[in-house]
């Protein structure tokens, strides 16, 4: 009987021991769940929702929804490349946690991805604008540095109509925006207009277009990464029924002019629209890059931001700190 007594006094203290390491490792877990650079060590970055330069930082009266709809496009963006890292929300900022994980890409990288604001749009370039004419002007008689005025001219072949624009062109798009900034002034923009870069092969230049997005992010059915008959990365852009009908309509109304593929406020591209778009299906050239690596990751990089969607609202990093493991 003794015996038995002992045995189950074993038992006990063996089952008291194995809840109690059960409970540890759950609280370890629960622990690293609740803050997950606490164990591992890692990066906490907090954010700023909202505008830079505004006191209201964040668009409209229902502040923390968009607080909130932020932290979960931010959380759709990095689980593919970090699962354990977390978004928190404190009225208008956000806390994120990426801890140490091996594999992960580097900080800077995901700074960059959750900091993007994911926009595609679609939009129609207004040539021949009086107001771009006024502009050249401006330009012309007070001239910026590394800044000219330049022409262009097209024929629509379907109609033999003959399309004239002026734009502004510089070695850096800082100097352009700086030039813009200058007429703008003493030329001010019109509501529904935007002036927009385009970075070319070896310089950027300007565009005038209509501030109306026909095609955007709510459009999209799927982004893939492709490559094209060069073997350069490309981005493959599906769109859903709805937004198929609308680009098909836009083109076969607005045959001859240019559209703009605007990708987070810089555009993409902007060709002469010689026919109706009738398949919903498009590819996104990249521009020029020296180092084919870095293209590569930026067509990844891209394909992940649009899988999620845009920023409902600018992300402006207020601090950021690396935290050292706990083991």
């Amino acid at each position: 009987m003794r015996r038995r007594s002992v045995l189950v006094g074993v038992l006990v203290a063996v089952g008291v021991a194995g809840l109690g390491l059960a409970g540890w490792f759950g609280l370890r877990f629960a622990r690293h769940e609740m803050d997950p650079i606490g164990v591992a060590g890692g990066v906490r970055l907090v954010y700023r929702v909202g505008a830079p330069g505004r006191r209201a930082s964040l668009p409209g009266p229902n502040r923390s929804g968009v607080a909130d709809r932020t932290a979960d496009v931010v959380r759709e963006r990095i689980k593919r490349y970090n699962r354990h890292a977390s978004v928190r929300v404190n009225r208008d900022q956000l806390e994120v946690l990426i801890p140490d994980v091996d594999g992960a890409p580097s900080i800077d990288a995901l700074k960059h991805l959750i900091a993007r604001s994911g926009r595609l749009e679609f939009k129609l370039v207004d040539d021949g604008a009086a107001y771009m004419k006024m502009v050249a002007v401006a330009a012309y008689r007070a001239p910026s540095a590394g800044v000219s005025v330049q022409p262009e001219s097209w024929i629509d072949n379907t109609s033999g109509q003959a399309h004239e624009d002026v734009f502004l062109a510089g070695e850096r798009s800082e100097q352009l925006v700086d030039a813009v900034e200058v007429i703008l002034r003493t030329q001010p923009l019109p509501e529904d207009h935007q002036i927009l870069l385009e970075r070319r092969a070896s310089d950027w230049r300007t565009y005038y277009v209509f501030s109306q997005s026909h095609v955007d992010n709510a459009d999209l059915r799927s982004a893939d990464q492709t490559s094209s008959d060069k073997g350069d990365p490309e981005v493959s852009v599906e769109l859903n029924p709805s937004g198929a009908q609308r680009l098909s309509a836009l083109t076969e109304r607005s045959v001859g002019r240019k559209l703009a593929l605007v990708l987070e406020g810089q555009i993409v591209t902007a060709p002469v629209i010689i026919g109706k778009i009738g398949a919903g299906r498009l590819r996104i050239t990249l521009g020029p890059r020296d180092n084919a690596f870095a293209l590569q990751k930026e067509a990844k990089d891209l394909v992940a931001v649009l899988r999620s969607q845009p920023l409902p609202a600018p992300l402006i990093l207020m601090s950021e700190e690396t935290v050292a493991p706990t083991r």
